[in-house]
C-alpha cells in the first residue's frame, strides 16, 4: 500500500475521507444511553471508557497529572445510594422523592464548615428537609502536584421531598432556588467563595467530574467500582481549555449539557440576562424568582453561561426541546419558505441569546438526552410552542418584544 505522505505542517495529505482543512482543536465529549431506561453499571465503565479514549481531546500541563479537567453526568445511582446508606440506618424516600447534592467545599476546615452551614440554611429556609451528609471517597493518588494544591474537600448531601405539597417538578425548582441561596448567604460573609461550588442538585442526575486527566476519572471516583452503581445515560467530557482557566468548576459536564466549540459572545449574553431582572416574571417560579439572581454565576465560561441560561427556561416550564430551539435556533432566514409562525418565534427567540462561534451541545433532562449545533437544530418550533403544554413561563425574557401569541406571532 502506497504510504501517505505529509504536508509542511506535519498533516497527512488529502486521502479518502480525510482532509487536512478539518483538523481543529476542541473538547471531546458525547453520551451513551440504554435505549429501554435500564439503568446499568456497564453504562458507567462504558462512559468512562469512552473519556479515557478521549484523552487526545484534552490539555496536559507541565505537571503530567494536570488536565483541564473530566467528568461524567449520570442518573441518580439509587440502588447504590440505599445500600450504601442503609449501613448507616438511613432509608432513603422512593425515587423523585429526594435530592442530591454534590458540592465542591473550601480545603480549608472553618471555611468548607461556613459552606456547610449556609447550604443547611437554604434548606431549611426553603421548608425542606435534610436527611444527611456524605463523604465522596476519592484517590487524590492520581491528582497532579499542581493540582491537589486546589483540590476541594468533596461531599454528597441528601434532601426530603416535602411529599404533601410539592410534586416532584416542584422539588426540582425548590433544590435550583435552594442551590442558588447557598452562595448568596455565604456572601454575606463579605468574602470571596470561589473555592464553593455546588457541582449539581437534582432529585434525578447527579455529576462527578473534577480537574483529573481522562484516564484517571474512573480512579478518582472510587463509587464508580461498585457493581450498584448503575444509570441508563451517561454525559460525559473531556475538556480543552480554551477561553478560561481551567478549574474544578468548570470541569464538564454542567447540570443540563456539555459542550464543545467557542461562543464568542459571552459578555454581552450576560448583560442582556441582566438588564432583564426587572422586566422578568414567572407564572411558574412566582416569587422564587428574585431568589435566583444573578442567573449567570461568578465567572463562568462561556459553556457554564449557556447553562445558566438554559436551565432558567427549563426551570420556567419550558420543555428541554423547546428551550434548546429557543437558545440555538435554526438558520433560517436562507433555507426557502417558512410559516410566519416559525419565522416570529425565531425573531422573538434571537432576543434571549446571540449565538456566534462554532457550537456543538448534548443536552439531557434524566429522560432524554440529544445533540444540537448551530447549523443543524430541527425546524417547525411553532408546533411545539402551539403545544398547550408549552405555555410562554417566563416573561420579559423576549425583551423588546412585548408578546408571542401561541402561534409564534409577534404582537
Amino acid at each position: 500500500m502506497k504510504k501517505n505522505k505529509t504536508n509542511k505542517m506535519g498533516f497527512p495529505k488529502a486521502y479518502g475521507l480525510y482532509d487536512p482543512q478539518n483538523e481543529h482543536e476542541n473538547c471531546g465529549f458525547g453520551f451513551i444511553a440504554n435505549i429501554k431506561n435500564e439503568p446499568k453499571h456497564e453504562i458507567v465503565h462504558q462512559a468512562l471508557e469512552i473519556v479515557h479514549n478521549l484523552d487526545h481531546r484534552g490539555a496536559i500541563g507541565a505537571d503530567p497529572l494536570a488536565g483541564d479537567g473530566a467528568g461524567i453526568l449520570i442518573q441518580i445511582p439509587d440502588d447504590f445510594f440505599r445500600k450504601t446508606l442503609i449501613n448507616s440506618n438511613i432509608n432513603l424516600p422512593k425515587v423523585g422523592n429526594y435530592g442530591v447534592g454534590m458540592v465542591f467545599l473550601p480545603s480549608q476546615e472553618k471555611r468548607a464548615e461556613l459552606a456547610i452551614q449556609a447550604v443547611e440554611k437554604a434548606i431549611k429556609n426553603e421548608n425542606q428537609k435534610l436527611i444527611c451528609w456524605r463523604d465522596v471517597p476519592v484517590d487524590e493518588s492520581v491528582l497532579g502536584k499542581t493540582v491537589k494544591d486546589n483540590a476541594p474537600i468533596i461531599k454528597q448531601f441528601f434532601i426530603k421531598k416535602d411529599e404533601a405539597t410539592l410534586t416532584e417538578q416542584e422539588f426540582q425548582r425548590k433544590l435550583y432556588v435552594i442551590r442558588k441561596q447557598c452562595l448568596f448567604l455565604l456572601q454575606n460573609e463579605k468574602d470571596d467563595w470561589d473555592d464553593f461550588y455546588v457541582v449539581s442538585l437534582s432529585s434525578r442526575t447527579i455529576i462527578f467530574k473534577g480537574m483529573v486527566l481522562a484516564p484517571n476519572l474512573s480512579k478518582f471516583y472510587i463509587d464508580f467500582q461498585n457493581k450498584n452503581f448503575k444509570t441508563a445515560i451517561a454525559l460525559f467530557h473531556q475538556r480543552f481549555s480554551t477561553n478560561t482557566f481551567p478549574s474544578w468548576r468548570l470541569a464538564q459536564p454542567f447540570r443540563y449539557l456539555c459542550h464543545n466549540g467557542e461562543i464568542n459572545t459571552v459578555k454581552g449574553n450576560t448583560n442582556w440576562m441582566n438588564s432583564r431582572r426587572y422586566s422578568m416574571s414567572s407564572e411558574v417560579l412566582k416569587d422564587d424568582l428574585e431568589k435566583i439572581w444573578p442567573i449567570i454565576e461568578k465567572s463562568p465560561s462561556d459553556s457554564a453561561t449557556f447553562d445558566n441560561a438554559l436551565e432558567l427556561l427549563v426551570m420556567s416550564g419550558y420543555s428541554l426541546s423547546h428551550a434548546m430551539m429557543l437558545m440555538i435556533p435554526e438558520a433560517w432566514k436562507d433555507k426557502g419558505k417558512k410559516s410566519k409562525a416559525d419565522i416570529g418565534v425565531y425573531d422573538s427567540s434571537d432576543e434571549i441569546i446571540r449565538l456566534s462561534g462554532n457550537v456543538a451541545i448534548i443536552n439531557q433532562n434524566s429522560k432524554i438526552s440529544g445533540s444540537k449545533g448551530i447549523t443543524n437544530l430541527k425546524t417547525g418550533i411553532s408546533n411545539i410552542i402551539g403545544d398547550p403544554k408549552e405555555k410562554k413561563r417566563v416573561k420579559g425574557i423576549f425583551s423588546p418584544v412585548k408578546k408571542l401569541n401561541k402561534g409564534g406571532k409577534i404582537e
